[in-house]
């Protein structure tokens, strides 16, 4: 459908695990998500409780698989262009091989030149936007 979420998060990432925990809107934060990439399970926390979500399918893009599928883009994905916007921004789009483009699941992510600490990124589906992330007070560690 054309639904529109927006939420607030932050995320550390380490080699295997993806921590996401909503800080917006108000009524669902404090929820986290752990992301294992070793077996590909998910698990939600909230104060106490916690739910197994399960294997994460790949092919299926939710709120929750969003930044994992982008950060791993960053270590080791396809690249099909990379270039300097005119905005300053250093933009890399990565897509299937063997697919052409404009088809199929592609994400573009978007640097700071100089640091290049991930500030934006944008999965699209058959040439459609399905999911969007604006990055603020990235650290690396």
């Amino acid at each position: 459908g054309h639904r529109v979420y927006q939420y607030e998060l932050t995320v550390t990432a380490q080699e295997d695990t993806t921590t996401l925990t909503l800080t917006a809107p108000e009524t669902i934060a404090g929820i986290t998500a752990q992301i294992n990439k070793t077996n590909d399970n998910a698990t939600l926390v909230y104060e106490d409780l916690s739910l197994e979500t399960g294997p994460l399918n790949q092919n299926e893009l939710t709120p929750m698989s969003a930044i994992p599928a982008m950060l791993e883009a960053v270590r080791s994905g396809y690249l099909t262009a990379c270039t300097l916007e005119e905005n300053g921004l250093l933009r890399m789009d990565c897509g299937e091989p063997d697919v052409p483009v404009g088809t199929g699941t592609e994400l573009s992510l978007w640097f700071e030149p100089e640091t290049h600490i991930l500030v934006q990124g944008e999965i699209r589906v058959n040439g459609f936007r399905h999911i969007s992330c604006t990055f603020s007070n990235v650290t690396k560690e």
